[in-house]
């Protein structure tokens, strides 16, 4: 196995996993009748520009954060349930995990080759970061913040998207949050390290 090998594995594991990232919540946009208009994936310069159905998908060349877009470009998916609407921004953690499950499974049944760790055990490790960064409600738009603020709408009965999307739009202090951010990339390390030497 060359090296080239290996870091071309990386780069389409890692864009696979942005890519169904987003395509988890354009899934449960559809599935709740608030279909998404476009995702796109990564930053610099774009390399692919397509059309999956009704959906506009737009891939750059670094595979780092991406969104999922509505007709309207708002925060909040037209729906007016917000347990729909937590599904939806929770969709691509909920795909994310069934990924790091599957590799766990593949890490765990398979031998301790150099491909089993330079590849598997690796993109096992990127998808443990993305769940942790996307659960993290480190900024006004990031998906743990929308999920933490739908959990708060149903405890306490306000439920409305016009509420949720009112929320979503104040801002925060990003500082105390890009913190929160920092101590769950530290926490995936350590959870990288384990999974390296499991």
């Amino acid at each position: 196995m060359t090296i080239i090998t290996i870091f071309v594995a990386w780069y389409l594991g890692i864009l696979f996993l942005h890519l169904s990232h987003e395509f988890g919540h354009a899934f449960f946009r559809y599935v709740f009748k608030a279909p998404a208009k476009a995702i796109e994936v990564g930053k610099g310069p774009q390399i692919y520009s397509g059309q999956f159905g009704g959906l506009k998908v737009q891939v750059r060349l670094f595979p780092l954060g991406g969104f999922c877009r509505d007709p309207f470009n708002l925060h909040i998916p037209q729906v007016h349930n917000v347990l729909h609407a937590l599904i939806i921004f929770a969709g691509g953690i909920i795909i994310n995990v069934i990924e790091a499950l599957i590799l766990l499974i593949i890490v765990l049944s398979t031998d301790t080759t150099p491909y089993n760790i330079l590849i598997f055990r690796f993109l096992l490790a990127v998808a443990v970061l993305m769940i942790l960064d996307n659960s993290i409600p480190y900024s006004s738009n990031s998906d743990g913040r929308k999920i933490l603020l739908a959990i708060k709408g149903l405890l306490t009965g306000n439920v409305t998207r016009e509420w949720l999307d009112m929320q979503v739009r104040k801002p925060i202090k990003e500082m105390h949050m890009n913190f929160l951010r920092f101590l769950g990339f530290i926490i995936g390390i350590a959870a990288s390290y384990y999974i390296f030497v499991i």
